[in-house]
């Protein structure tokens, strides 16, 4: 079993052996931390909560414990959730190297006498792929572009068109750069009291596409117009929405702006990072790779599924049945919004190949992990940056192999977290890195 620590608020984590796929995992919030937002909820209620014998009077923090405890403790729980305990698992796993198949699946929260808190997930995990560390000896030689004059026009007409907007943008905003809709932005919450002081010793990082559309208007009130570096109070319902679905709360939230990835313009040099790309010439080429295509695919994505039949052929991947099925789940359920989802239905063999994508898409994950932990590839705020980057251009979206959901549905209703993203990050940086190292072989 394995026993860690939480270095700021001091969650403990067990992880049981792997069986049958799944493995147990446990994470204690200590008691400190729950009574902590126990006593603010209860706080920020005292002038909201009417009972009879105390018109217009505050509630004694007593009275709302005796009362209302088994509906604090609730919203305690969903709260913990969102705001801190899922982003623990995540940084967790990712640090202990383990590779999972599918989201952890929540499964139960008990609270003990003490007030402290216990989270119970189930992981689909897999047991480490052999000789993996092989791969570095697969032949590849991955499909090369065609050769029209015109795939050099449309990449060198899109580097010129980029690199305009990039200067007007420069030139209209300088270092005032502000949000604005269709923008990403990335940012800290921080819950804080009546003295504007964090509850408790966390600040969760989430990322947020400014969308345009009207049901995101409460969040682009809260975040356009923002410059990087602001900070400010808020206590928007959108944002107590994100933490809680089952009571009202009147919490205070401090928001600190860290980044601002522009829609106004698509970044050349950061794209040139993402691919580790010394020269300009050599950009151009990989542009190449979305505006040239075979068997109805662009380039890159043909490159991409080669390397995969390579690394299946020679490697026993394994996709746990459980795994499987949660992915049916996902593919489906990004189909049913589209208008020719009934027509898909209909036709022959629909659901053997919904089946078999699903099986591939794990088999997919749990390889590309398998080989970030084994080549011990680490992902920063400037990968997440370059990746949602490749985002904002339709064309440049196909570089993106390991698409996180708001960008295959190209809206966002709600803000993602940082750790989140940085997972789908460290999976194109992996692949990447394999397709360097074998086409330079």
């Amino acid at each position: 079993m394995v026993v860690t620590e939480h270095s700021n608020t001091n969650f403990s984590i067990d992880i049981s052996p792997l069986q049958d796929a799944i493995r147990k995992v446990n994470i204690v919030v200590p008691a400190a931390v729950v009574y902590k937002l126990y006593k603010h909820f209860a706080l920020t209620q005292q002038h909201t909560i009417s009972a009879y014998g105390f018109h217009k009077r505050v509630l004694p923090f007593d009275y709302i414990d005796q009362n209302y405890r088994t509906t604090v403790l609730k919203h305690i729980r969903e709260f913990l959730l969102r705001y801190c305990v899922g982003s623990f698992l995540d940084q967790r796993l990712r640090e202990l190297k383990i590779v999972v198949a599918a989201r952890p699946k929540l499964t139960n929260i008990n609270i003990d006498n003490d007030l402290n808190m216990f989270f119970e997930f189930d992981i689909i995990s897999t047991a480490k792929i052999p000789d993996l560390q092989d791969w570095r000896y697969l032949l590849f030689r991955p499909s090369q572009r065609k050769n029209y004059k015109d795939l050099d026009k449309q990449a060198t007409l899109f580097i010129s068109t980029e690199h305009k907007n990039e200067l007007l943008y420069k030139a209209q905003n300088g270092t005032n750069a502000t949000v604005q809709p269709d923008d990403w932005v990335c940012f800290t919450i921080t819950l804080i009291d009546l003295q504007q002081q964090s509850v408790i010793d966390h600040k969760e990082q989430l990322w947020f596409k400014i969308s345009n559309e009207e049901d995101a208007l409460p969040y682009r009130e809260v975040f356009l117009d923002k410059k990087v570096g602001a900070k400010f109070i808020s206590n928007a319902g959108c944002l107590q929405d994100f933490f809680n679905k089952n009571i009202d709360t009147r919490y205070d939230f401090e928001i600190e702006i860290i980044d601002i990835v522009p829609n106004s313009y698509f970044s050349l040099d950061a794209f040139q990072r993402h691919f580790k790309l010394k020269t300009k010439k050599k950009g151009h080429q990989k542009l190449i790779e979305v505006f040239s295509s075979k068997n109805d695919l662009s380039l890159h994505r043909n490159i991409v599924e080669e390397l995969f039949e390579l690394c299946f052929d020679h490697h026993k991947i394994p996709a746990p049945l459980t795994a499987v099925a949660e992915q049916k789940s996902v593919i489906i359920n990004s189909l049913l919004d589209s208008a020719d989802y009934p027509v898909y239905r209909m036709q022959a063999g629909f659901e053997a190949q919904i089946e078999n994508l699903a099986h591939k898409q794990v088999r997919e994950t749990v390889l590309i992990d398998s080989l970030a932990y084994l080549e011990d590839i680490q992902v920063g705020h400037d990968d997440v940056r370059n990746y949602l980057n490749l985002a904002q251009r339709p064309r440049t979206k196909e570089f993106i192999y390991f698409k996180h959901p708001a960008i295959i549905a190209n809206v966002h209703e709600y803000p993602t977290s940082d750790l989140e993203l940085k997972q789908h990050c460290l999976r194109e940086k992996t692949l990447n890195h394999v397709i360097n190292y074998l086409s330079e072989r």
